[in-house]
């Protein structure tokens, strides 16, 4: 996988993909971005109460992962840890020359745009 070369700009409006859609950090990404005014997809590969939430607040899901599930307007692709190079959405959003991003560069582009605040602790 090619890095991104720019830092993520997410100030204006764009179709965003992300794979490995299903996991709690990935959807609460995909979830924020959706309330941001951004176009979410995305994808897991099972189908899971999850996927229904991301569902339900309007997010295009898909169970699998295939090329096809791509949109055609595709600005940027999201993956998680989990998520090889040799996935098939990510192998066509290279060939696409779409840029590829990690996780935290998901987190750190959003934390540019809005106020955060960080609780740690057990």
């Amino acid at each position: 996988m090619t890095r991104a070369p720019d830092p993520l700009d997410l100030s204006g409006a764009q179709s965003i993909h992300i794979v490995g859609i299903g996991g709690a950090g990935m959807s609460a990404i995909a979830t924020v971005l959706a309330a941001m005014g951004h176009t979410v997809s995305g994808s897991d590969l099972k189908a899971s109460p999850g996927l229904e939430r991301l569902a339900a607040a309007g997010i295009v899901v898909h169970v699998g992962h295939d090329a096809a599930h791509l949109p055609a307007d595709l600005a940027e692709v999201g993956i998680s840890t989990a998520i090889p190079d040799t996935n098939p959405e990510v192998v066509a959003a290279v060939e696409r020359q779409v840029p590829v991003r990690r996780r935290a560069e998901l987190l750190a582009a959003i934390c540019r745009q809005r106020r955060t605040v960080a609780v740690a602790g057990t």
